[in-house]
């Protein structure tokens, strides 16, 4: 199983064990939102119904009276937890996610004959530059093919030397 199902039952699990009753005003007022906007998130629910609490969404998820991927986010990041009204718009949600290609990042940062190096995307141009020590480089696709076979989507963000 993935961690994050498991991690999202185990803050569920308080709702299996002592149920919260929703009142069928705030259920009704849950189910409309999201029959008009699925895919809306926990904050934004929060945000179109300030006055409900936020024991609600958690107590219908339990109930399965509304669904989300319990794989996707952790339900403690509410601004990334995305709410439906049934199983299926959840799932077909999922497949659209998972068939999106992953956007090229700008620049990636690698390390290269022992050197921490840098290469930010622009266009048909790669800008290569030695983190320390080294002016800027810029090398074009055509006239460097060898040297600019960096497959941005592949190279490991290395956060630790900004």
């Amino acid at each position: 199983m993935h961690p994050l199902f498991i991690q999202n039952l185990k803050f569920l699990q308080d709702f299996w064990i002592h149920p919260f009753d929703v009142p069928p005003a705030q259920e009704t007022q849950v189910l409309a939102l999201l029959a008009t906007a699925p895919g809306i998130s926990i904050t934004q629910l929060q945000d179109a119904c300030p006055d409900l609490p936020v024991d609600v969404p958690w107590a219908l998820l339990t109930q399965q009276r509304i669904f989300t991927d319990l794989e996707a986010s952790s339900l403690m990041q509410w601004d990334q937890v995305l709410l439906y009204c049934s199983p299926r718009e959840a799932e077909e949600q999922r497949r659209r996610t998972s068939a999106m290609p992953q956007p090229l990042p700008l620049f990636a940062r690698f390390l290269w004959d022992g050197r921490l190096w840098e290469a930010e995307k622009q266009g048909e141009h790669v800008l290569r530059q030695a983190i320390l020590g080294q002016e800027p480089t810029l090398l074009h696709a055509a006239e460097h093919p060898a040297e600019i076979s960096i497959d941005f989507a592949h190279i490991p963000q290395f956060e630790e030397y900004r």
